[in-house]
């Protein structure tokens, strides 16, 4: 059976096969199994790679099958490996080999590869596996549909004006670390910048810094972005109202670079990062800023658009751990959440 991958992810991966072997893998903190074919998750998946394919060859264009001498296309005829040399070959192929090793005597020997002579050791059409990590189900449920399907589906119900979605991404990011696939993680990233309209804020912070330990990663992650839209003064205003993890890695985060990067700047590093060429990053055009007061108002509410009428009355300069303000930064200080048009 073979997907093509047309659209979604970042990585173009071209037409595929899931093959005929399925893994079956289970999470500590979750009373479910996971149910995946084994070649569509080892693909992108470096955890599964290397635990049920370490040794398997990758296929190019011009390999043969070293029985019949013909074109190793999966999308064709489904391939098995040798787990001593790696070497790829067609199913029916290495079945057809085995048989002329039937045993007609006590002296003939076993079936051995028809690459290396080593004996071929028939594998299971069903393995089982386990994944570390304090994972969502549905994350992971959202990681698995995107490798059939190569879409990130984020249930429509979740808003993208609120941090609920930016929540749901870093809970399927979480999966993308535990399964070890940069593809997928990338595809996520795209998500946010193309996606979210909303700022990471409280919901967001107390999932990345204080429930469960999250990766590093991650963290970095939020505080980059956060750090887009923070205003000078902003530790001294409003560092009290944020969990003290997290004020105090954004203080380090402050002080070792000492300058802030725009949200555009951010978003066109990390679509370079993924080798999206694309002018102007993952949009084409730089969509974080809110410009009317009528829309600000609807974002904010009355009370604080007035207040940040007031603030652009007033020029001052502030300076907070080298916070320097940023062209159209948008919110004062970050007292309320923003959302892109």
């Amino acid at each position: 059976m073979t997907i093509s991958k047309s659209r979604g992810a970042t990585k173009k991966l071209g037409p595929i096969s899931i093959g005929s072997k399925i893994v079956r893998f289970k999470i500590p903190n979750l009373d479910r199994r996971f149910t995946v074919h084994e070649d569509l998750i080892c693909r992108t998946s470096t955890f599964f790679k290397t635990r049920l394919q370490k040794r398997r060859k990758i296929l190019n264009d011009q390999d043969e099958c070293c029985v019949c001498a013909e074109a190793l296309n999966p999308h064709i005829k489904d391939l098995t490996f040798c787990i001593k040399c790696g070497q790829n070959v067609h199913e029916t192929c290495i079945e057809t080999w085995k048989r002329s090793f039937v045993h007609q005597g006590y002296d003939k020997p076993p079936p051995t590869c028809p690459m290396c002579r080593a004996t071929w050791k028939n594998e299971p059409l069903l393995k089982y596996l386990g994944v570390e990590g304090d994972l969502d189900a549905e994350a992971v449920q959202a990681y698995l549909d995107w490798l059939y399907c190569s879409s990130l589906h984020i249930d429509k119900s979740v808003s993208r004006k609120t941090d609920a979605f930016n929540v749901a991404l870093l809970k399927v990011w979480e999966v993308a670390n535990a399964v070890e696939d940069e593809t997928f993680k990338n595809e996520i990233i795209r998500t946010f910048f193309t996606e979210a309209r909303a700022c990471f804020w409280s919901d967001s912070v107390k999932w990345a810094f204080t429930q469960s330990k999250r990766s590093e990663e991650i963290k970095a992650f939020v505080i980059e972005v956060f750090m887009a839209y923070m205003e000078p003064g902003w530790f001294k205003k409003e560092a009290a109202k944020w969990p003290d993890v997290f004020t105090w890695e954004l203080a380090d985060v402050a002080m070792a670079r000492g300058e802030r990067k725009s949200f555009k700047e951010l978003e066109e590093r990390h679509c370079k990062a993924m080798g999206t060429q694309d002018e102007g990053g993952f949009s084409g055009e730089s969509s974080c800023e809110i410009d009317s007061d009528d829309e600000l108002s609807g974002v904010l509410g009355q009370p604080a658009c007035d207040a940040l009428r007031d603030r652009r009355r007033d020029v001052h300069q502030e300076a907070d751990l080298s916070l320097a303000p940023l062209p159209n930064a948008g919110l004062p200080s970050l007292s309320r959440p923003w959302r892109r048009k």
